[in-house]
């Protein structure tokens, strides 16, 4: 598997069962991967998306902790402690993004690697045991970063990509992480590393999930990305 290649390490257990999907919205499970620095392994699990730390009292708390700013992630009381010790991986063959075209449009882009192969997302992961002890809940947060200079005429925000070798090791070392390991894993990709294309607008309810959201958009809403050039459409 690609991802025993990318960390240099076997897969812990058995591998959970795929399925594919097209839309997945907060609340849902992700694919998330792990370092077990006991058994020096990948664990590869299902979480959920939403971050519940592990002092919450009630779920609900998850609808506004899908994303996990990276400028904040040592100062936030619901950040601090999954930074420290719940450092994850979120596997996606991409995501999408919405481009505002004026106040009441908006105009969903498919984001992904022009080679196909997954990204690999940071997350921030914790275990709540104390909503229902006899069922702990494990859920996860996608890190967020400002976009580069290409992806900004989409939006000014995108997931923090994880795109060498020093940025996984770094990001799934154990305990906290040094400035200096901060400064290795805050490295954009390349301006290549991306493709972006518009989407239908069926991606904008969750209640879709087929290859239908992955259907040709609107290519005129590239012809308003500003002066730092249009994001290439693949289609």
């Amino acid at each position: 598997m690609w991802l025993q290649g990318l960390l240099g390490g076997p897969l812990l257990g058995e591998l959970p069962a795929f399925q594919p999907r097209y839309n997945i919205a907060p609340s849902q499970p992700v694919l998330a991967a792990s370092w077990d620095h006991q058994r020096q392994g990948i664990r590869l699990e299902y979480l959920r998306w939403g971050l519940v730390p592990s002092w919450a009292d009630n779920p609900a708390i998850a609808h506004r902790l899908s994303n996990a700013r990276w400028e904040t992630l040592s100062e936030k009381p619901s950040f601090r402690e999954p930074f420290r010790c719940g450092r994850c991986l979120v596997l996606a063959d991409g995501y999408y993004e919405w481009q505002a075209m004026d106040r009441r449009r908006k105009q969903a882009f498919w984001i992904h690697r022009p080679d196909e192969a997954p990204l690999v997302m940071a997350g921030i992961s914790a275990c709540n045991q104390r909503i229902d002890p006899q069922h702990p809940l494990r859920t996860v947060a996608i890190v967020t970063c400002p976009s580069t200079p290409t992806l900004s005429a989409i939006h000014p925000r995108m997931p923090l990509i994880l795109h060498t070798h020093q940025q996984l090791a770094s990001w799934l070392a154990e305990g906290s992480l040094a400035s200096d390991l901060c400064e290795k894993i805050f490295q954009p990709p390349p301006l290549d590393y991306f493709n972006a294309r518009p989407v239908s607008d069926r991606v904008n309810r969750p209640v879709h999930d087929d290859p239908a959201c992955l259907g040709p958009g609107m290519p005129s809403a590239l012809r308003s990305t500003g002066n730092d050039g249009p994001v290439v459409p693949d289609i």
